[in-house]
């Protein structure tokens, strides 16, 4: 039976809580252009469809993806903190996965709406662009 070395592990601990901070610093700072790029192309899938769905709806689902979008953008504040943390905050990790859940989510609200539509090459633009965004 082999012994495990305790030292060895300890530091391979810190070398993957470091990672993990590194990973987390990385998402953060890349955030600002994930979102944007979705209320941008979000906006055009809004244009696209503006004369052939429904308006309200429209409005609503693009005033949900703006205001995800804005609340991922809330977890910035806390960058500076972070940077400074020893690991990853853990609070902010679930924020980052749950705040990419929900936008991918409410952007394939898109596809049904792009279902209401007369045309059957919107709905085949909106998952283009889907997939731009998402993939």
């Amino acid at each position: 039976m082999q012994l495990v070395d305790e030292p060895s592990m300890l530091n391979r601990s810190a070398i993957e809580r470091k990672v993990a901070k590194e990973q987390q610093l990385f998402l953060l700072k890349y955030l600002y252009q994930g979102v944007l790029l979705t209320c941008v192309v979000m906006g055009v899938v809004v244009l696209l469809l503006w004369n052939e769905v429904d308006r309200g709806r429209l409005i609503g689902w693009y005033a949900t993806v703006v205001g995800i979008s804005l609340t991922r953008l809330a977890m910035l504040r806390r960058r500076k903190a972070l940077a400074a943390a020893d690991g990853p905050d853990e609070v902010i990790q679930l924020g980052l996965h749950t705040g990419a859940f929900a936008s991918a989510l409410a952007c394939s609200i898109a596809v049904f709406l792009a279902a209401q539509s007369a045309q059957p090459t919107d709905m085949m633009t909106v998952i283009v662009l889907l997939g731009a965004l998402l993939g």
